[in-house]
């Protein structure tokens, strides 16, 4: 659920009301990391892959065009109405409520910046490990809370919801979300992270160069001649950003969680109950 533009939020709208407003007035974007994983993903196509917060369809296009089997499911009417018209199979599904899937149905799940929006996460991995098949895929993003930027900003005074999106209600660091993970019955395979070490976005560009697009044509040239990549936002314009993918120093220099995880062979059910006391 990616624009480019800020997206006027009133408290009082609905959540239902908000991602509807959301894919009526924007455009879905791929951001590196979902490109990271799915890269992964589309290495080894095995079956049939479930799409949980499939927006338009942008990442359920790339799985169909690799080999997978793909169906989506989205809180808003407006996303779903979107993908099935690129002709994929989505339906209009609340997770909150679980999955209206059979029993290991599927030999992967993608859940890419989708976890964060959800209140009974935990409930939700145990749908996702009901509905894969004993050894199916877990292909996961969601933003990293303890990411270096985060907690400066936050001892400036910033929320974490404004840091991210007005409609994250959890909050996620790596050793937090395997825990849940392997608590749920999956192995983790991959762990990985987008580590950022600087970015600056276009605002800040054209407040640093007083507005001269000439100034800011030429100090974009020098980030980019230094390594930096234009990086859509999540919410919130373009960026320039020095990041590197890999699969250390995770913790605090990634700015998103990338995980690939494994519903293990255990026909016993996830326990979770630690970590929802």
């Amino acid at each position: 659920m990616n624009s480019g533009d800020d997206i006027a939020y009133d408290a009082s709208i609905t959540r239902t009301g908000y991602y509807e407003f959301e894919y009526a007035t924007t455009t879905e974007r791929l951001q590196p990391f979902k490109l990271w994983l799915l890269g992964r993903a589309c290495s080894r196509p095995t079956g049939h892959i479930l799409d949980i917060g499939c927006g338009s369809g942008q990442v359920s296009l790339r799985l169909r065009d690799s080999g997978w089997k793909v169906s989506g499911v989205d809180l808003s009417a407006e996303a779903v109405k979107r993908y099935r018209s690129l002709g994929l199979s989505g339906e209009v599904v609340d997770v909150e409520a679980g999955l209206p899937h059979s029993d290991q149905t599927f030999e992967a799940v993608w859940l890419s910046e989708v976890i964060e929006h959800v209140i009974s996460w935990e409930f939700l991995l145990k749908e996702i490990w009901r509905v894969l098949k004993p050894g199916g895929y877990l292909y996961l993003t969601t933003p990293n809370s303890a990411f270096w930027a985060y907690r400066i900003l936050g001892l400036l005074g910033k929320a974490p919801s404004a840091m991210q999106h007005p409609m994250h209600v959890r909050f996620f660091s790596y050793s937090y979300l395997r825990q849940a993970l392997e608590r749920a019955n999956f192995n983790i395979e991959c762990s990985t992270g987008q580590n950022v070490l600087f970015a600056l976005s276009e605002s800040a560009i054209f407040r640093l160069t007083l507005g001269n697009p000439t100034a800011g044509d030429l100090l974009k040239g020098v980030l980019r001649f230094l390594g930096f990549s234009r990086v859509p936002g999540l919410i919130r314009g373009q960026k320039l950003v020095l990041y590197f993918f890999s699969s250390r120093l995770n913790p605090m220099l990634s700015n998103c969680i990338i995980l690939v995880a494994r519903k293990s062979d255990s026909s016993s059910e996830p326990f979770l109950k630690g970590l929802m006391d």
